[in-house]
């Protein structure tokens, strides 16, 4: 269907905090990609600030931010308490 945004079935493997994580929706929001890490293991904050890793820079995403997530994409989540 013409202007019709079709949803597929994805697996996108990524790593949040080193630990590896597989998204079953692309695109996906700042939140939502949050949310799969927590509910597959990774101990990260819901309240964290999220960060998407290029080489040495960290790219900020927003919680209702939507992203095209990568295979073997690398995140990093960084708790509300982390003062470093």
């Amino acid at each position: 269907m013409e202007g019709t945004e079709h949803h597929r079935d994805v697996q996108t493997d990524i790593f949040v905090n080193e630990t590896p994580v597989r998204l079953k929706e692309n695109p996906l929001s700042g939140m939502d990609l949050k949310r799969a890490a927590i509910a597959q293991g990774c101990p990260i904050d819901i309240r964290g600030r999220l960060f998407r890793m290029r080489g040495d820079r960290q790219i900020p995403v927003d919680d209702d931010q939507i992203i095209k997530c990568h295979e073997r994409e690398h995140f990093r989540c960084i708790s509300p308490d982390d003062n470093s």
